[in-house]
């Protein structure tokens, strides 16, 4: 299979190898932009911290020298050249990341063409010329080992000056511990423009998330909060051919499914089309079908009683009762409960599948099945109702992490300096190589992302401009660079079922999802209690293997759905909903 250049993954994994670097923490006593004086132990007078070497050190000056003479002149503009201003005594900062092998691929080919590592990039360079910080690795750790790593820390109170945390229970242990500076009054003063329309772009949700005692802790480095929105995906060519329309209902896709499975199309003379593609961690592949009948198994739910477990609201059983009916009929493969997504997606690539829900980077997949047969068509449409009411979806608030400075560290406007470099990146004329050369240089940035909640629907929208104006590229921005240039190479196919014009791509309804006010937000943003910690994992690990009972005909629908509640109950469930209601109360109350 081809390798791709798929931006917009953003669930992708993130940085290389353990490479630790013992630094020692800030520094004190020197003049900074803020009126105090730090110094440095490891003072430098170096303009850059990077010396570009290799085949392509030119370009990387050039981009490098392109930044320092425009990035003053942008915040000048709108009147916060103090938020940005440079140090003029260099400032030692020490930060943490994580890695996987994609990284470190990549930054063998980054250290060919610019003479980059993990530890001095374009990253490190730029904070360096721009803020005369020197940014140091107390630590590297593998993309699955971050979390674990830094509780280590938090245990031996030996943190980083700077730093990501991953889980909100750990950003609200080290409020509570003290170890964290409250941010609250530092953001009107150091939080750039830029930064704060992307925080207020999901109405304040990651914010609230890294609040603590009414106070801001972190700094949400946000990614676009669409990536779990359910796109129902159908093979146009097999509708064609059978004389099929888009469905309207849900008893139409029903209709839909059982044609395709009925139909012989491969010719083969065997019933072996699979009617629904599933997998057995169940509801990726089935979000949209729950939410064709106003169910949201996966998130709390706001009702007039207060916050609600969505798999506990009676709207499931009729999800499970279509989905029953579907794996009774033979319409979904007997043998999902043992299969990976990528297992079961194999029946897409294998011609036995016409259906699928999911992200809409399955348009790279079916890219996949184009290759193999060019007569494969698909189409993204807007997932029926299945009980006459306007369909509404779930979306959740998604980042890197929040952005911490550790309480001893005497500079906590340098977090606010460093979001806001990284995020200017995205508006400078060389955004492309910033943050998506290899689709992965942005996360080489101790700092990683910050975008608008929408940011894939804004993209997309950027795009609809460009063509609207007769393929006028100068309107674009951002990486809607990057994916005009996917949906004009030789990934068109694919990248027009997800970005591109006319109503069959998957972008086309998430807009319209956007446009009509149909997504809505996980309703519990607060942390976890300790006793929900203790219980949540075997909450969910019970859900699933009732709701998939139900499914498959083991235990009736009705009977079982009425055991699966007493279950969640029993385990602690409602003293849980207790605990998210007060959180909830107290939140409707701010």
């Amino acid at each position: 299979m081809r390798k791709r250049f798929s931006v917009l993954m953003i669930t992708l994994c993130l940085l290389l190898s353990a490479c630790t670097n013992n630094s020692e923490s800030g520094s004190t006593n020197s003049k900074g932009a803020n009126g105090t004086t730090p110094t440095s132990t490891t003072a430098t007078t170096a303009e850059e911290n990077v010396k570009a070497s290799g085949t392509q050190a030119e370009v990387y000056d050039q981009n490098l020298a392109y930044l320092q003479g425009n990035f003053g002149p942008f915040f000048e503009k709108s009147g916060e050249s103090e938020k940005v201003a440079k140090y003029e005594e260099p400032i030692k900062v020490s930060v943490s990341n994580w890695y996987t092998p994609t990284m470190e691929s990549s930054m063998t080919k980054f250290g060919a063409m610019y003479g980059e590592t993990m530890e001095a990039n374009r990253w490190t360079d730029a904070m360096k010329r721009m803020f005369n910080i020197d940014v140091a690795y107390k630590w590297w750790s593998p993309d699955g080992d971050y979390n674990a790593k830094l509780r280590l820390d938090m245990t031996a109170n030996d943190l980083p000056d700077i730093f990501l945390v991953r889980e909100q229970s750990d950003l609200i242990q080290l409020a509570e511990s003290g170890s964290i500076w409250d941010l609250s009054e530092l953001m009107d003063k150091w939080g750039a423009d830029i930064d704060k329309e992307a925080w207020e772009s999901d109405d304040g949700a990651l914010l609230e998330m890294a609040s603590y005692d009414g106070k801001l802790y972190g700094l949400p480095s946000s990614v676009s909060h669409t990536d779990n929105f359910s796109y129902l995906w159908i093979r146009k060519d097999w509708m064609e051919k059978l004389k099929l329309e888009r469905p309207k209902t849900m008893g139409e896709l029903e209709v839909i499914i059982d044609s395709f499975v009925n139909a012989d199309l491969d010719g083969n003379g065997a019933k072996d089309t699979t009617g629904l593609v599933i997998d057995k961690s169940l509801f990726y592949n089935t979000r949209g079908i729950f939410s064709a009948f106003a169910a949201y198994p996966e998130i709390w739910v706001e009702t007039a009683n207060g916050l609600q477990w969505g798999a506990t609201a009676e709207e499931n059983k009729a999800a499970l009762k279509f989905l029953a009916n579907q794996y009774a009929k033979g319409n979904i493969d007997k043998e999902f409960i043992t299969k990976s997504n990528t297992d079961a997606m194999e029946s897409i690539l294998n011609g036995k599948a016409g259906i699928v829900l999911g992200g809409h980077w399955i348009g790279h997949t079916l890219g996949d099945l184009h290759e193999l047969d060019p007569e494969s068509d698909w189409i993204s449409v807007p997932i029926p109702s299945g009980n006459g009411n306007t369909v509404k979806a779930p979306i959740v608030p998604s980042n890197h992490g929040w952005l911490v400075v550790n309480s001893k560290f005497e500079h906590p406007e340098i977090a606010f300096k460093m979001r806001a470099l990284h995020s200017y990146t995205l508006k400078d004329k060389n955004a492309e190589w910033w943050w998506y050369e290899d689709n992965v240089a942005w996360n080489f940035s101790p700092v990683r992302a910050n975008v608008s909640a929408f940011d894939n629907l804004f993209t997309y929208r950027n795009i609809m401009e460009a063509y609207e104006k007769n393929n006028d590229t100068s309107m674009l921005r951002a990486k809607a660079v990057p994916y005009w240039a996917n949906l004009h190479g030789p990934l068109k196919w694919e990248w027009e079922l997800m970005f591109g014009p006319g109503e069959d791509a998957a972008m086309s309804t998430l807009d319209e999802f956007y446009k009509e006010d149909r997504l809505f937000y996980n309703a519990f943003l607060g942390a976890q209690s300790s006793f929900m910690q203790e219980r949540w994992s075997t909450i969910q690990d019970e859900q699933l293997i009732a709701f998939t009972k139900m499914i498959i005909g083991e235990i009736g629908i009705d009977k079982g759905f009425s055991a699966w509640v007493d279950t969640f109950n029993n385990l602690g469930g409602d003293k849980i909903t207790l605990e998210v209601n007060e959180w909830f109360k107290a939140y409707q109350k701010k």
